[in-house]
């Protein structure tokens, strides 16, 4: 028998002209004070698309309509299937104190990212259309 993989999403917002993105700096992430996109849990029968929205907005408080939200890349692990989505947002929006726009080429986000921000967004970036990546691995 065969058990259903979790269910996980992963937010990407950029600006709308994807030289920025935003992060989060949490004490409630893994690794206290690590930029991380907003993320989480897709409920039981809840699109990835409207899990990913509501996460993002748990996270930063900032709403993002589902249909904004594009699948770029799928990683699909041992017990869980991560569909990380991306989205282009209003910069002039107010955001949290945990959040904050990072240029996409700021140094920082390799120092005090979480690691998969090295390849994941150059990946987001990538202008594929409808186009995403599969990945899988063993953890």
């Amino acid at each position: 028998m065969t058990s259903k993989l979790m269910d996980r999403v992963l937010g990407f917002g950029f600006n709308q002209t994807r030289t920025h993105i935003l992060l989060l700096k949490s004490p409630e992430r893994r690794i206290p004070q690590q930029l991380d996109v907003p993320g989480g849990e897709a409920a039981f029968n809840e699109a990835l698309v409207s899990a990913v929205a509501r996460e993002f907005k748990r996270h930063t408080e900032l709403t993002v309509a589902p249909e904004k939200w594009r699948v770029f890349a799928v990683m699909s692990g041992i017990t869980s299937e991560t569909r990380c989505m991306m989205a282009e947002l209003d910069e002039l929006v107010p955001i949290p104190p945990q959040a904050q726009w990072y240029d996409v080429s700021n140094p920082e986000i390799r120092k005090h990212g979480a690691p998969n921000l090295r390849w994941l967004i150059p990946l987001a970036l990538c202008d594929e259309g409808q186009r995403y990546v599969s990945i899988t691995y063993r953890g």
